[in-house]
């Protein structure tokens, strides 16, 4: 597709356009998600006077990650990036930008460990925690949160995947 072939396609509405196409079939949080990654790329296009993204470039994104790289960590930015991207192959298929072009966004390569943290909570710190929530917060979302997290030991993605089906009442278990 040339770029006589496209559609005019202002990086604001085409962001609009991408989380409207994606809202009926994720998550809330994967919409919040890209909404807030795709807030810097919005905010580089501002900067850089980009007013449609028919223009952009493989060059104009290299100059995006460069930009983002400053700023966060590498497995951030890959997480960033990887929303650019879909939300470029989106744009090419309503005719907003070249094909092929979220081909040409490069993550940097992460450093060994980069994916793993080694964070612990301590037993007296979410001793604490859990205790306020009790006393202050009975029952909120995260009071139950914090306590299923902490009783299971369960990652908080893991938690996020949990559906109704999971939960066995009878044997007060999360299966």
């Amino acid at each position: 597709m040339s770029e006589d072939d496209l559609a005019p396609l202002p990086p604001e509405e085409g962001i609009k356009r991408f989380l409207r196409h994606h809202e009926p079939s994720v998550r809330e949080s994967t919409i919040r998600n890209a909404r807030t990654r795709l807030r810097f790329f919005n905010e580089w296009c501002e900067a850089r006077e980009i007013e449609n993204l028919n223009n952009l470039t493989g060059r104009d994104l290299a100059d995006f990650v460069a930009w983002r790289r400053g700023d966060i960590a590498a497995l951030t930015l890959q997480k960033q990036l990887s929303t650019i991207r879909e939300a470029l192959r989106y744009w090419a298929d309503i005719e907003g930008v070249r094909d092929g072009l979220a081909e040409k966004v490069h993550a940097p390569e992460l450093p060994d460990g980069a994916k793993s943290r080694d964070v612990h909570l301590k037993a007296d710190r979410a001793d604490e925690t859990l205790s306020y929530l009790r006393e202050h917060h009975y029952a909120s979302r995260d009071h139950v949160v914090m306590l299923i997290l902490w009783r299971t030991g369960m990652r908080r993605s893991a938690l996020r995947s949990l559906d109704v089906t999971d939960l066995r009442p009878d044997d007060q278990a999360l299966v």
